[in-house]
């Protein structure tokens, strides 16, 4: 059900921020558990995927919301921003999954 207050917007946007924090915190650790050899590929590209999948979410939520506010406030600067800010995590995010090596098949096959 969409939610049409903004307070309540404001408060799930705020919400999903502290959810992405929370999230690259854990792909920031598992990425130095990987670099240390006690954590396998997939287990990294499975924290990568999970993050991308939550921010392109929160970026589709942020455009829906945002978006009209911005404009409708003469926000056009701070909206050209976000767009560029979250172009710029996406890609970083596309980069982080293509360049981690292939999972060996033992970290592949699940139990």
């Amino acid at each position: 059900m969409p939610v049409t207050a903004p307070e309540a917007s404001v408060d799930e946007i705020l919400f999903e921020h502290e959810v992405l924090r929370v999230l690259l915190t854990r792909f920031g650790e598992a990425a130095e558990r990987y670099s240390q050899g006690t954590l396998g590929v997939q287990d990294l590209r499975d924290s990568a995927r999970t993050l991308q999948a939550v921010l392109e979410a929160h970026g589709r939520r942020d455009e829906e919301a945002l978006i009209l506010l911005l404009r409708a406030n003469g926000g056009q600067a701070r909206l050209d921003d976000l767009c560029e800010s979250q172009s710029r995590v996406a890609e970083l995010l596309r980069k982080v999954r293509c360049t981690l090596p292939d999972a060996p098949a033992a970290d592949t096959v699940s139990s």
